[in-house]
């Protein structure tokens, strides 16, 4: 859980950029006087699970003072173009809170978050988590509330990010002119390019799973939770044993409401997002192992290509440019244990086979015998959280 320092940081540097004590008002600026105050939040993932967690504990917290209404459609990762808008959005007020991918708020220049998306920095889950529960992540969120754009209030963290392919990915050669989908990031199509691969931007869920179908798409990039969901593990069943960068989702309020809101509702969305960030982070390993676990029962099989060639692709990968961007970048190594595990993104399941060949991997998938229908990835997540109806879903940016 973020630190009593950090969450304390975070009000008194707010309350002294953005002045201390203001009562909360409602949306015509009238004092609340007792009356539940309404932020309207936007996400990218309107149904992710950790949402729905900050939702209940602000609400609980509050006493019913504060409530926080989930916009689900403007900023959805099927609503085109929507999560390009969240960020500005955000720093002009027109949402009070984000749930945004951390990749979407590096774009937005901040050096900190485009240090966090550095490829081949933070590879494994268990980094992800040490690092969302570290004085990294306390930094980077103080440091959004010293633009006097934003206040963070918690870095959730989410399963790294690695290949789906409809052929084995082994040796640096695999991955040359091959198609792959990535979640519309410049910093990612830069790395799939120099890994020899030739990025695909702007699909849709539905389009990526005829894509691959059809054989015009050759991989997506993307945490294993949504590979089941969407059905893309049945057209393309290997998954790399690695990862290429972390996925993170960032917990922000607008300071333009921040300003609104009295210190003590200030504080009841600080710790929320710090109760957000704990609950996630106790869970991720256990949620991804089941995911995994599921999708290899129906086929899957892990590749882990080799040393030298993991090795190449480090090489290859773009380093992103200026003295704050290393300088936590330089943290992030010294600082989360295994933050490059090099070959291993998780623990596998024991049901999961690993290759280490093109024969063995095509071997392993034409001997395995699905024992279900298309994986849900059904973990305790989504049963806690809310329910999520049949159809297509795609992962948040």
């Amino acid at each position: 859980m973020r630190s009593a320092r950090a969450a304390s940081a975070v009000v008194a540097a707010s309350a002294l950029a953005l002045g201390c004590g203001s009562p909360a008002v409602d949306k015509q600026g009238a004092r609340g006087h007792g009356k539940a105050v309404t932020l309207r939040l936007g996400a990218a993932d309107p149904g992710d699970p950790s949402l729905a967690h900050f939702v209940e504990a602000v609400d609980r917290d509050s006493g019913g003072r504060l409530a926080v209404d989930v916009d689900k459609t403007t900023y959805f990762s099927e609503t085109p173009g929507g999560p390009a808008l969240l960020a500005g959005d955000l720093r002009s007020g027109k949402v009070d809170l984000a749930l945004i991918p951390s990749r979407d708020w590096a774009a937005t220049g901040d050096p900190g978050f485009v240090a966090l998306q550095a490829p081949f920095l933070v590879t494994s889950t268990d980094a992800t988590v040490a690092l969302a529960r570290s004085d990294i992540a306390d930094d980077l969120l103080e440091e959004m509330a010293a633009t006097d754009d934003v206040v963070g209030l918690g870095l959730v963290p989410g399963e790294t990010r690695r290949l789906l392919t409809r052929e084995p990915v082994v040796d640096e050669s695999d991955l040359r002119g091959k198609a792959i989908r990535v979640s519309d990031s410049d910093q990612t199509t830069a790395l799939l390019s120099a890994l020899g691969a030739r990025p695909v931007q702007g699909m849709l869920a539905a389009g990526v799973r005829d894509a691959l179908k059809a054989g015009t798409l050759d991989g997506v990039e993307m945490a294993p939770i949504y590979l089941g969901q969407n059905g893309y593990d049945l057209a393309a069943p290997y998954l790399t044993s690695f990862a290429l960068i972390p996925k993170f989702e960032v917990l922000a309020a607008s300071s333009h409401s921040w300003h609104d809101l009295s210190e003590d509702d200030r504080s009841v969305l600080v710790d929320a997002g710090a109760e957000t960030v704990a609950w996630e982070a106790s869970r991720l390993a256990g949620d991804e192992a089941n995911e995994l676990s599921q999708l290899c029962d129906n086929g899957l099989v892990v590749v882990q290509p080799s040393a030298a060639s993991l090795d190449a692709w480090r090489r290859a990968a773009p380093v992103p440019d200026g003295a704050a961007a290393r300088r936590v970048m330089t943290d992030i190594a010294t600082d989360v244990p295994d933050s490059a595990t090099g070959n291993e993104a998780s623990v596998l399941p024991e049901n999961c086979p690993v290759a280490t060949s093109d024969t063995q991997a095509r071997t392993l998938h034409q001997e395995a015998e699905p024992v279900a229908g298309p994986s849900t990835a059904t973990t305790g997540r989504p049963a806690d959280g809310p329910t999520i109806p049949p159809g297509t879903y795609e992962e948040t940016r």
